[in-house]
């Protein structure tokens, strides 16, 4: 993943849906190193947006890569669009 030296880099339009969780992190396109995992884009998007989520709440967040369904372990191959979206839970 190396070229020239440097590292390989993707950009994904990230959309939250999810602002009841996350705040006012903004939708938009994020840079992340090729072979990045959804957890490595969703911290670049936490510190770009200088905003920290607590891993309690984490656990509440859906992810649909390209609209597959995904994991905080899912590696982003040729992913242009993550939606971050709260999980619907009832009792």
């Amino acid at each position: 993943m190396l070229k020239n030296g440097k590292v390989n880099t993707v950009k994904i339009q990230v959309y939250f849906v999810c602002q009841e969780v996350v705040g006012d992190m903004k939708d938009g396109i994020y840079e992340v190193a090729e072979g990045s995992t959804i957890r490595d884009l969703f911290s670049v998007c936490e510190k770009e947006n200088n905003i920290f989520i607590k891993d309690e709440y984490r656990r509440w967040l859906v992810f649909l890569a390209d609209g597959k369904q995904a994991q905080w372990d899912t590696v982003l191959h040729k992913v242009n669009t993550v939606h971050i979206i709260r999980a619907a839970v009832g009792g």
